[in-house]
């Protein structure tokens, strides 16, 4: 009996631990995120909305040039590590004064940090 007693308290601080080294080792992932998502928006495109959450899903709106700039910047997503499954959600051509814009949403999956 206390054997067994003794192994539960040893479970439970093993738990404790391990959620700490988690917790730990994803540390500053969103920023990593974001470090990489600024590298990759290119100067013709804009973003009006960033959301993610702890799922891992990931929403991009903005607005572009062009949508060969949508596209690139989609292709560059999906390259990266932290992206999976990128999906452009919608893209809508409007006019803002004399300029045709494209407005864009992409959704994706966040990458979880290896290690």
């Amino acid at each position: 009996q206390p054997v067994h007693e003794e192994a539960e308290g040893l479970e439970k601080e093993l738990s404790r631990v391990t959620l700490a080294k988690k917790t730990m080792a994803n540390r500053g992932h969103s920023l990593q995120v974001l470090v990489e998502l600024y590298n990759l928006v290119p100067e013709n495109l804009e973003l009006s909305e960033i959301r993610y959450d702890v799922q891992g899903k990931f929403l991009l709106r903005g607005s572009a040039e062009s949508m060969s700039a949508v596209f690139s910047f989609v292709e560059s997503l999906e390259k990266s590590p932290h992206f999976s499954n990128v999906k452009t959600r919608y893209t809508t051509q409007r006019k803002q004064g004399s300029v045709e814009v494209v407005d864009f949403e992409i959704d994706s999956g966040l990458e979880k940090k290896k290690g």
